[in-house]
């Protein structure tokens, strides 16, 4: 299930990939807030010819994936992609934490058949 999240003072709009009937984090979507202050700071940095080579660097799109909870700065699960510039902190320390995307030749509903067994 997507939520969308929007935020008044800000531009872009989030993503959030979570199961059906949960809803994000609430502390984690406080933080993913503040966070986003980012867009404020690179407008100023814009503003300095000398500091970013290039037009327009900003956060192009983020989306949160399933494990979306509280993090150390930025919430744990929350992907960026942007231009001119790189988050290093976005990185964390949990790098390969647990989250994977995994095809299979599987159909949707042979899964679902197993899925009782499985859980």
């Amino acid at each position: 299930m997507v939520h969308k999240i929007e935020y008044g003072d800000r531009e872009n709009t989030i993503s959030c990939y979570l199961p059906e009937g949960s809803v994000p984090d609430k502390s984690a979507v406080e933080e993913l807030h503040q966070m986003t202050g980012l867009e404020e700071t690179l407008e100023k940095l814009g503003s300095s010819s000398d500091f970013f080579q290039g037009d327009r660097n900003r956060i192009e799109k983020i989306i949160l994936t399933p494990d979306f909870h509280k993090g150390a700065g930025i919430p744990i699960g929350t992907v960026m992609m942007t231009k001119g510039f790189a988050v290093p902190q976005a990185m964390g320390n949990d790098i390969n934490c647990g989250m994977r995307f995994y095809t299979t030749d599987l159909s949707e509903e042979r899964i679902r058949e197993r899925l009782p067994k499985l859980t």
